[in-house]
């Protein structure tokens, strides 16, 4: 769900998980949780934090994740 469009914006962006964490202010076991799909019920809140670490609105977390051709 929103986990794979996270790790990509953040890879596009070149960031570490820890750097988003840092960004987001949240500890980065909670952002690989949710990179993983580990962490099936995020909050709103924690999902407003990644979004305003990456710079993009929630709604950009909630797209398919663009997949490359071959």
């Amino acid at each position: 769900m929103y986990g794979d469009r996270v790790k990509e914006i953040r890879k596009n962006m070149g960031w570490s998980l820890r750097k988003l964490a840092a960004e987001s202010g949240i500890n980065p076991s909670v952002v690989s949780r949710v990179e993983s799909g580990k962490q099936l019920h995020t909050s709103a809140r924690t999902l407003q934090r990644i979004a305003k670490g990456l710079g993009v609105p929630v709604s950009d977390l909630m797209s398919e994740p663009a997949h490359e051709a071959g």
